[in-house]
């Protein structure tokens, strides 16, 4: 998962989009709630779904679920919420950590360095191919 950011003079970064990427599918949605998946448009009426995504709006956002085991919520205030189910424990890395629901092992630095600067992680962490 990406998100795409600009800078607002102030310090702070606001997301414009989100890009999130599956084995079979990459989405993108915006702050708008303009969503595209592998390069389309779609228009989400109520609900989309394809192979084992489904899309749906929310009230805040889009909700993003890949076959009940990886929820993306990306709420209008550039907020981004993941839930994983716990088999994914242990499998992940990066700043949202390896989903084992123990926040003292997450701020790690791809050299598995622990460290407790959450900033320091998300530079770390960051795609080089993406200009945010």
């Amino acid at each position: 998962m990406v998100g795409m950011g600009k800078d607002c003079g102030d310090g702070l970064a606001v997301k414009s989009a989100v890009y999130v990427y599956f084995q079979d599918a990459s989405i993108i949605v915006n702050m708008n709630k303009d969503v595209w998946v592998n390069g389309r448009s779609v228009f989400l009426q109520q609900s989309y779904t394809k192979n084992a995504i489904t899309l749906r709006k929310a009230l805040d956002g889009i909700l993003i679920d890949l076959a009940s085991q990886v929820q993306v919520h990306v709420h209008l205030n550039g907020q981004v919420t993941v839930r994983l189910k716990n088999s994914f424990a242990e499998q992940l890395c990066a700043p949202c950590g390896n989903a084992n629901r123990d926040r003292s092992d997450d701020l790690k630095l791809p050299s598995g360095q622990p460290t407790d600067n959450f900033d320091e992680v998300l530079h770390a962490w960051k795609a080089k191919d993406f200009n945010l």
